[in-house]
């Protein structure tokens, strides 16, 4: 963004508006720091560490914020929501959320909802909206934001619960039928990392080689199907479940 772009954004909002943003938000971060402190445990090994890089950047605003402050800050908590996952609750997830929240109204207050993201920010948001998203940004999969027939792979809440319905599932039998019934009658788009991770909780090559060929042609990211593939044991289902693969999509396969 442009200082002068930064200057009028700046004088939109009152100094002491930008302030109070940033005093109620030092405070929440405060209080979800001490909560994560009296939870202890994985809690407190998980979050507290970016909680703290929050705090540290509302402190060197000294009074006087600008939008990298709220942007800094609000993505520390984030993070730390992240990284905690269901380690933190109770008072701990309430604190952190508020903590957000709270300084995500300071970044509304300063105009950045109206603005047009740099490419870093476009392509740190899609990112974060990826299925197997972690901060390890660099294992995101690849074929999140790859498209098919205008179509993307399904996202995190879907693949999550098919995924819940596989692992329930005990006997060989129970696992192919919720396959076929979740990637089979409802006819959803993937990627060839999210198949490979079902396939790694099915029982049988044979499952596996079904699997891809139910969902062969809505695979968006056909190259990348060595993910599938290398969950596959024997020599000869493999080869057949890599030509499918290719077939069905562009021709080009794995490594």
């Amino acid at each position: 963004m442009s200082r002068l772009v930064l200057c009028v954004v700046l004088l939109a909002l009152p100094a002491t508006a930008s302030a109070n943003h940033l005093k109620n938000g030092l405070l929440a971060v405060n209080k979800a720091l001490g909560q994560v402190r009296s939870a202890g445990g994985d809690c407190k090994a998980k979050a507290l560490g970016k909680l703290k890089d929050a705090r540290d950047t509302l402190n060197m605003a000294r009074g006087k914020p600008s939008l990298e402050t709220f942007t800094k800050s609000s993505r520390a908590v984030e993070d730390a929501i992240d990284e905690a996952g269901d380690a933190c609750a109770g008072n701990a997830a309430t604190a952190m959320q508020s903590a957000h929240d709270i300084l995500q109204q300071g970044l509304d207050a300063m105009g950045t909802a109206a603005e047009t993201p740099s490419p870093a920010e476009k392509k740190l948001k899609e990112k974060r909206a990826c299925w197997n998203y972690t901060n390890d940004w660099s294992r995101t999969d690849p074929g999140c934001h790859v498209t098919l027939d205008g179509r993307y792979a399904i996202g995190k809440t879907e693949f999550g619960a098919i995924l819940s319905k596989v692992r329930k599932v005990g006997d060989r039998h129970g696992k192919t039928q919720v396959v076929e019934e979740q990637l089979g009658s409802k006819r959803p788009y993937v990627t060839c990392l999210q198949l490979g991770t079902i396939g790694q909780h099915l029982l049988h090559d044979n499952d596996r080689l079904q699997m891809v060929k139910a969902v062969a042609t809505r695979i968006v990211d056909p190259h990348n199907s060595y993910s599938v593939i290398r969950h596959f044991r024997d020599a000869r289902i493999r080869k057949e479940a890599q030509m499918t693969i290719a077939e069905a999509g562009s021709g080009s396969v794995g490594p």
